[in-house]
């Protein structure tokens, strides 16, 4: 064995051993354990920002399919995998930098030097710091650099598991629930109101046909009444897939003054799920209003009007003469001023400020109806459009079969509007679409089709949204913390790399002595015949050339910073 030790030697030249001399830069090697320790801190950066827009991102989904719900989970997990383990190994390359400088802080023994060689094991650093703990308790003794050793363990450990404690914290942050505002579409049975006709809702005998039209024009008056109970907004129209609540979200919406337009829904045929579909149909009102110079108070059916504000008059013949303090409205059900517009006119009688109001209400057609199921029929369009002013009878057949309707000034649709035209048309327009909106919503029966289906998914909603971002950008904060002052720490020696054999070469003056003996040995039993040496990590220059400086385990004296811009061997 020696002899094949001596030609290995003697096949070495001077030149090869004198390319292991080199030039102790201490900036250089600042540099290079920075750009180690960011590049790790880099990574983590990355992997914590894609967790974190990933999370938002998916948060601003208002409805997540299974399927994508899954994704989700499955991205998720990784990515929190993937930031611990890079936390993990950013942590334990900054144990491996430090490990040198702390071996150069005292003298220790053979075992405590084994130990903080492996100081990126935490099992290693938990065994460290359990055995100078007991050793604290059994010699009940205390000193600055047991105290600093201990600490250093603990802080170590817990860095560990705090880390990977506060990833895994920020699944707290958030949860996976119900879908709240929206739903996701899929072809499936649906049910589309049949809106061929009004429905009444009762028949006496004798009448017992739905296609009634007297039961029909009183079906759709009484409708349009129930249009006060609906929740009307001036809001923008939802979104097509929004989830639509009975009595928490809005039935009817005022787009202008003139306007309001009524959003049908997809229903699934259990009924259950209902949301906002691209559908519309829309009332508009156009309405001219005119002083009442004389009949104005409610007790004349004949009525002198004033036209254009001035003495010029026009003549106009009520149904009835209903008394002050009420507005009757009447129409001509069979008249029409275009396709679904009916001409409502109006004496909103009073002792002091009578108006006659004259108004074409016209009800639209459906606005992105796809088939027949999902249309208006042309003839309840048009009653709907004259309901604030059905029977279901002829009142008085004298007067070509005008039907009327009275509403006191306390009511919604008989409160003055002093000449108003256009706020005294707007609700007539909500009475219209009212109906509509009843007659859809409630009454009429439904037609099952294949259609789109609205179906209830998933939403991922940010509960601590400070935490979550507390969480993450603490994380990084750390780990940046951590890596620099590692890399201004360690600098204060020489840091060898993770090279087993650099690693033996200040190792070999330590087990030169045990001669040929121990190659089989367990590290423990090594540290055992060698306890009586403690040693630190140091540097001393070479006796036979002073300007060279050499590394390794001995009992010199400590140096707080190891010579800079010396060469080494």
């Amino acid at each position: 064995m020696d002899s094949s030790s001596a030609n290995s030697s003697s096949a070495i030249s001077d030149n090869s051993l004198a390319t292991l001399k080199l030039r102790f830069k201490s900036s250089k090697q600042f540099w290079r354990l920075f750009r180690r320790g960011f590049i790790r801190w880099l990574i983590t950066s990355v992997l914590i920002s894609l967790l974190y827009v990933t999370i938002r991102v998916v948060s601003k989904d208002q409805d997540m399919t299974k399927g994508e719900k899954q994704f989700f989970n499955a991205v998720s997990l990784y990515l929190v995998l993937m930031i611990g383990m890079s936390l993990t190994f950013g942590f334990e390359a900054m144990a491996i930098d430090l490990r040198w400088w702390i071996l150069s802080r005292r003298e220790r023994s053979l075992r405590d030097i084994d130990t903080i060689l492996h100081a990126d094991s935490l099992t290693t650093v938990s065994s460290l710091l359990g055995r100078k703990v007991w050793y604290k308790i059994k010699q009940f003794t205390w000193d600055w650099d047991l105290g600093t050793m201990i600490m250093s363990c603990l802080l170590w450990i817990l860095l560990n598991i705090g880390a990977q404690v506060a990833i895994a914290s920020v699944g707290l942050t958030y949860s996976v629930d119900t879908a709240e505002k929206m739903a996701h579409m899929s072809r499936g049975n649906v049910s589309y109101p049949n809106m061929t006709q009004f429905f009444p809702v009762k028949l006496p005998d004798g009448r017992a046909s739905i296609n009634n039209l007297g039961a029909q024009q009183y079906t759709a008056n009484s409708f349009g009444m129930m249009a006060s109970n609906l929740w009307s907004t001036t809001q923008p129209i939802p979104e097509p897939a929004t989830i639509y609540k009975s009595g928490l979200t809005a039935d009817l919406f005022g787009i202008d003054e003139r306007s309001w337009v009524f959003v049908f829904m997809d229903t699934s045929s259990d009924g259950l799920t209902s949301a906002y579909s691209d559908r519309t149909i829309e009332s508009t009102s156009i309405c001219e209003s005119y002083p009442v110079l004389e009949g104005g108070n409610g007790n004349l059916t004949n009525l002198n009007i004033s036209k254009n504000g001035n003495s010029e008059a026009f003549k106009v013949k009520l149904p009835i003469a209903a008394g002050p303090d009420q507005t009757t409205f009447f129409t001509v059900p069979y008249t029409t001023c275009g396709e679904g517009c009916s001409i409502v006119e109006a004496l909103e009688a009073s002792a002091n400020e009578p108006w006659y109001y004259k108004c074409n209400i016209t009800v639209g057609p459906v606005i992105n109806a796809q088939n027949a199921n999902q249309e208006v029929s042309l003839p309840l369009r048009h009653m709907s459009s004259a309901a604030i002013a059905l029977q279901g009878y002829a009142a008085n057949p004298e007067l070509n079969d005008t039907q009327y309707r009275i509403y006191v000034s306390e009511s919604t649709y008989g409160y003055p509007r002093n000449g108003s035209a256009d706020d005294f048309g707007y609700q007539i327009s909500y009475f219209a679409i009212g109906a509509i909106a009843a007659a859809a919503n409630s009454n009429n029966p439904s037609i099952y089709a294949i259609g789109d289906r609205p179906v209830i998914g998933t939403q991922l909603k940010i509960t601590q949204h400070a935490l979550l971002l507390g969480l993450l950008i603490g994380l990084v904060s750390v780990q940046a913390v951590c890596f620099i002052t590692t890399a201004f720490v360690a600098n204060r020696v020489v840091v060898k790399d993770e090279s087993i054999f650099s690693t033996a070469s200040i190792l070999r003056p330590v087990m030169n002595s045990l001669g040929d003996h121990g190659n089989v040995a367990e590290g423990e039993q090594i540290c055992n015949v060698l306890s009586h040496l403690r040693l630190r990590y140091t540097a001393v220059q070479d006796e036979k050339d002073r300007s060279v400086w050499k590394v390794g385990l001995g009992n010199a004296e400590r140096l707080k910073r190891f010579p800079d811009l010396k060469m080494y061997d």
